[in-house]
């Protein structure tokens, strides 16, 4: 097992968030959660039945890290452009990200998609899957609400869910033979999540 300490991670820049006219922060929060919820929910059903279950592909073996039943439950959907949330629903620190250029997304405990370009990149694969044992430890509501905060106030490379997910990505990329589920309890845990 490789423990991932906090202090390795790399931070970034912050991004500010607008303030909306009404309703308080939590209010708003809770508001747009509750839609990221929906969207997510609602695309995994139309999506799925289309995606690439990951234990029957070539990315079986990544159950060493993840564990049978996260690789089982888990698909993938490759695509020319991530699908992104509707812009209204987020904050603009969110909306703003530039979607098109990422080449990766997950979206609830058990889907996620890559772009054509990096479908066969493992590394990819392996922080997707990240995000995936995130969410099924915190819950789809939880995770959004964390992902979203974290993103809007500190950004992309400083939103702690992205530090341990290319942490642990890394130490995969040194060769490193771990189960992710402990560490990234641990690390929740660690933030005051879980």
């Amino acid at each position: 097992m490789v423990h991932v300490p906090f202090s390795d991670w790399t931070l970034g820049k912050s991004l500010g968030v607008d303030e909306a006219i009404c309703g308080t922060e939590d209010e708003r929060n809770r508001a747009m959660v509750g839609q990221l919820v929906k969207w997510v929910e609602e695309l995994t059903a139309e999506r799925k039945p289309y995606a690439t279950a990951l234990g029957a592909s070539k990315f079986l073996w990544l159950t060493t890290y993840f564990g049978r039943e996260v690789v089982d439950e888990t698909a993938f959907q490759v695509v020319p452009l991530l699908p992104a949330p509707p812009g209204p629903i987020l904050p603009s620190g969110l909306a703003d990200t530039e979607w098109s250029i990422m080449d990766g997304i997950t979206l609830g405990a058990t889907m996620y998609y890559v772009r054509e370009h990096r479908s066969a990149d493992p590394t990819l694969h392996f922080h997707e899957l990240v995000h995936i044992v995130q969410y099924r430890l915190l819950g789809i509501e939880k995770f959004l609400d964390i992902y979203v905060q974290e993103h809007t106030s500190r950004g992309y490379r400083a939103n702690r869910l992205e530090q341990m997910a290319y942490s642990a990505e890394a130490a995969f990329n040194r060769g490193k033979t771990f189960k992710i589920a402990p560490i990234l309890r641990h690390h929740l845990h660690q933030c005051g999540w879980i």
